[in-house]
This record gives C-alpha cells, structure tokens and sequence, in this order.
C-alpha cells in the first residue's frame, strides 16, 4: 500500500515539477537522435547543511523516473545504478550535460549528478 503512495507522489512531483520543454536522453547505445525524457532540473544544486555551510560547490542536478527510463531501455533497469550510463548525454533545454553518477533516491526516482558538456 505504501509503494503505491509512494509511486503517486512521483508522479505527481514529475507532473507539476518538470523542466518545460523538449528534453533528450542520448544513449551510447541507442538511437542517434535519441529519445525525449520528461525530467526534474536544478542547474545548481548545492547541498546546504544544518549550519548553513555548503560543503560542495553547486552543480547541475536531474531527477527521472525510473519507470520512464525502463520503458525506453529495458536492458538498463538490471542495474539502477547505471540506467543512465557516464558515455550518455542528456540535452536540457538546448545544453548539453554529461552524467557523473545515477542514484535510487526514492520509489521510482532517480537522481542523476551532471557535469556541462563543453566540448
């Protein structure tokens, strides 16, 4: 019962939270053009402690539904950790952005720390 609360909440965080726009999940191992992913962005992030000190500079922040990304590439819901690889590339709002690391935050949730692809 409380996997399904859980999992409405997510959807609901998505549906009002959500970047607009057009967003794309280009995959090493995928279409070229990639696939369009609704996600949640933060371009900089930063972790405030009780204090108020911060203790790690700001950065691009992405959150996606695990569910989503499964029902574009089901061979990636095997490892959570690596459903959105370091080789991929997410294009937000008409920047590219490389991601460090993939994290389980919640049901169904994912928290995707990124790096701005300068190249």
């Amino acid at each position: 019962m409380s996997a399904k609360a859980f999992q409405l909440m997510t959807k609901r965080a998505m549906k009002h939270l959500r970047e607009p726009g057009v967003h794309r999940w280009l995959r090493h191992d995928g279409p070229v053009v990639g696939d369009a992913i609704e996600l949640i962005f933060n371009p900089s992030h930063a972790v405030v402690e009780t204090d108020g000190l911060s203790m790690t500079a700001p950065q691009p922040m992405a959150w996606v539904m695990l569910s989503h990304v499964v029902s574009i590439a089901p061979e990636r819901g095997d490892a959570i950790d690596c459903a959105i690889d370091n080789d991929d590339t997410l294009l937000i709002s008409g920047r590219s952005y490389q991601p460090i690391s993939c994290r389980l935050v919640s049901h169904d949730l994912l928290e995707i720390t990124l790096i701005e692809d300068r190249r």
